[in-house]
């Protein structure tokens, strides 16, 4: 199951484990795929995972920020020239302040290309609306995968059972047929 460094695939491992696999929870998969890679190929899994989990971390945390919370309302607050006055803005307002200056760092896929990314701040306006349509598109994937799931469990109660796997076949083969 395993190959040398140089022609190793970990996506081709997953793919293989999860298909011999019992398994459904990514978490028991994971422990079963780290079975088979031996110490000389972490470092093709490394850089084969790196990639994808800097992205995966960046898309996490996107738009989400953190409640101001209470400081000291005559604290130092930087100015954007990058000199310091004393304020009496209130901590309410430096958070919403030091909100906006981290919204904008954050980072954003921009265009079609893999390295096609922007910090939002400084993307063009034909970049923000690509990243909208990735948006609506992924949304719209997401409701029409939601349609066919639920699509799925109406049959399963039509026929009076608790699972999929418990359909009769040809009920499964029209099902997938017209609607997956």
């Amino acid at each position: 199951m395993t190959a040398a460094p140089d022609t190793f695939s970990l996506r081709n491992l997953i793919r293989e484990v999860a298909e011999e696999s019992a398994l459904a929870d990514p978490g028991a998969l994971a422990k079963e795929v780290s079975k088979h890679v031996t110490d000389d190929l972490l470092r093709a899994c490394f850089d084969e995972m790196i990639r994808p989990f800097v992205q995966n971390v960046i898309s996490g945390h996107r738009f989400a920020s953190a409640p101001p919370t209470p400081a000291d309302d005559s604290a130092e607050i930087k100015e954007p020239d990058g000199g310091k006055s004393k304020s009496n803005r209130s901590w309410k307002v430096k958070g919403v302040r030091e909100t906006w200056r981290s919204i904008l760092r954050q980072r954003l896929h921009v265009g079609p290309g893999s390295s096609d990314w922007q910090f939002l701040g400084e993307a063009t306006t034909e970049e923000l609306r690509f990243a909208a349509g990735e948006r609506r598109d992924l949304a719209a994937a997401n409701v029409a995968n939601a349609a066919k799931l639920e699509a799925l469990a109406a049959l399963c109660d039509e026929h009076g059972v608790d699972a999929p796997a418990r359909l009769a076949d040809d009920v499964l083969a029209e099902f997938f047929g017209r609607s997956w």
